[in-house]
C-alpha cells in the first residue's frame, strides 16, 4: 500500500492545471484537491485492476463524478474491496504506529502548504 508521501513527489507538480473546480464539493483545500487528482492520475496510469484504471481515468478527466462513481453499481465491489484493504491495514497498526502516521501526514500536508505560501499561496 502507498502511502500518502508517495502521491506527490513535487508540490509544483500541478500548479499549472487549468481546472479550478475541486474534484469533490466537500474538498474546500486546493492541497487536498491536488493530492486526489495526482492519485487519481496514478491510477489511471498505474493501476493492474482494469476496472479501477477506468474508473479513475473517467473521474480524472471530468467525464463522471467521483460521487456518482462511489454510487455506481459498476464501481461498488471497487470501492468496497479498497475500503476493505484500507480498514485492514489501518487495524493492523498499533496505536503507536497510528499515531506515527498521522503526525507524518500533517506534517506532509503543512510542508505542502509552507511551499504554497512561499510560492503566493497558489495551488
Amino acid at each position: 500500500m502507498r502511502t500518502h508521501c508517495q502521491y506527490i513527489s513535487d508540490p509544483a507538480e500541478t500548479r499549472s492545471e487549468t481546472r479550478v473546480e475541486p474534484m469533490l464539493d466537500t474538498i474546500d483545500d486546493p492541497i487536498l484537491d491536488r493530492i486526489l487528482r495526482h492519485s487519481l492520475r496514478d491510477q489511471a496510469s498505474n493501476s493492474t485492476d482494469p476496472l479501477r484504471r477506468e474508473m479513475a481515468a473517467d473521474v480524472a478527466a471530468g467525464r463522471v463524478l467521483l460521487y456518482d462513481a462511489a454510487r455506481s453499481s459498476v464501481y461498488a465491489e471497487l470501492f468496497a474491496q479498497r475500503a476493505k484493504e484500507v480498514i485492514e491495514w489501518w487495524d493492523g497498526r498499533s496505536d503507536h504506529e497510528r499515531q506515527e502516521e498521522y503526525l507524518s501526514a500533517r506534517g506532509y500536508l503543512d510542508g505542502l502548504r509552507g511551499s504554497d505560501s512561499d510560492n503566493g499561496g497558489q495551488p
